[in-house]
């Protein structure tokens, strides 16, 4: 789009990099979990606005358009915008269709649950509902920040559900919600996964940090890339957890 990023906030950010920041013509959050007080304050004291920050991230198809298409009209910069979309929904159907993935019906109505940060839970909910055609149930949120809490209330009111939601839970407050709900799959980390086998619901998916993945999950989640990424865990996960357990090796003697 012609922006030039000036600097990048990550957790190993410099104080060198830091001192580029008021310098900036815009901020842009990738997370709804921190880092609002910041922004606020660079508004405040540097007139830098913040931009997009009432949108879901860029997880999934839809969520992913609009937030090229809301950064390309800001910068001026609609028709490059415009590209990447096709170009990254050229290269998610066509990645989908190669592998086999993009067998919808296998998912259609299940109900599933999300336990994970408020800026993956809040982007996940449109990919699982329109994308997926599951029935998002139950959404279980780690942090508790009133700015997360009304991006996904617009969100759920722009879906039309109304899923069970809670902020600020803790593991024991997962395992008690995971346990009374009546669900066909959990969408977390490596401890949902473990208490999702221990309930007996049917199918949990490995995807968010930390994971229990032969090696550390470090891969894209944002944009068309990321979504490949993730649907690859969830056919995964879904064909390991309908695959038979057992061996009747009494057909074998």
């Amino acid at each position: 789009m012609g922006v030039k990023t000036h600097c990048v906030f990550p957790s190993s950010v410099s104080i060198e990099e830091i001192s580029l920041a008021s310098a900036a013509s815009a901020n842009i959050m990738l997370t709804h979990d921190m880092g609002y007080t910041f922004a606020r304050e660079m508004e405040e004291k540097h007139e830098v606005p913040t931009i997009l920050s009432d949108q879901p991230l860029p997880i999934g198809l839809k969520n992913t358009s609009n937030w090229l298409r809301a950064l390309g009209e800001y910068f001026d910069a609609s028709a490059v915008a415009e590209q990447l979309i096709e170009n990254g929904e050229a290269l998610v159907t066509g990645t989908l269709r190669r592998r086999g993935l993009m067998i919808i019906p296998r998912y259609r109505n299940a109900k599933v649950a999300v336990s994970a940060d408020a800026s993956m839970t809040i982007g996940l909910v449109r990919m699982l509902f329109e994308e997926l055609e599951m029935i998002p149930d139950l959404l279980l949120v780690r942090s508790n920040s009133k700015q997360a809490k009304a991006v996904l209330d617009a969100e759920l009111s722009s879906l039309g559900i109304s899923p069970c939601v809670a902020f600020g839970v803790d593991g024991y407050k997962v395992k008690q919600a995971l346990a009374s709900g009546d669900l066909d799959a959990v969408f977390g980390s490596a401890w949902e996964k473990y208490l999702a086998e221990e309930i007996g619901t049917k199918v949990a998916f490995d995807l968010m940090q930390p994971t229990n993945r032969t090696f550390y999950r470090d891969s894209a989640y944002f944009g068309y890339e990321g979504m490949i990424n993730m649907l690859e865990i969830v056919a995964n996960d879904w064909e390991a957890a309908l695959r038979s357990k057992s061996i009747r090796w009494e057909q074998y003697q």
